[in-house]
């Protein structure tokens, strides 16, 4: 990545990981961004994001009270949150499977388009 940007990068080979550890929260367009790391990502990569999740207390009857005190939102760089809802969505838009580890890490892979023979 130079200058923190992915778009028009260009590496002499595709990559097997990508790992973005405590990133995705900051970005504003995160969507476009996996965009840009499907580009370079190699058949059967993963991309393994860790973040917190909103998991523990979305669904809670007191969510809103849960979330008010929940120290990871007052960060003012953090501009998205994920759920398993979101995620879900994500993995339908993008045709992606995602697993998710303990409200803090997913794993991130396409899913294979099967072909008739």
């Amino acid at each position: 990545m130079i200058h923190g940007f992915l778009k028009d990068q260009h590496y002499a080979q595709p990559f097997d990981a990508i790992v973005g550890v405590e990133v995705i929260e900051h970005l504003p367009d995160p969507l476009g961004e996996l965009r840009e790391l499907e580009k370079v990502l190699a058949p059967g990569g993963v991309m393994v994001f860790s973040t917190l999740l909103t998991n523990p207390f979305i669904d809670h009857p007191q969510s809103r009270e849960l979330f008010s005190d929940w120290w990871y939102k007052d960060d003012p760089t953090h501009v998205g949150f994920f759920s398993n809802r979101t995620l879900d969505t994500l993995s339908r838009i993008r045709n992606y499977e995602i697993d998710v580890f303990a409200d803090k890490l997913f794993v991130i892979r396409q899913k294979r388009v099967e072909t008739s023979p």
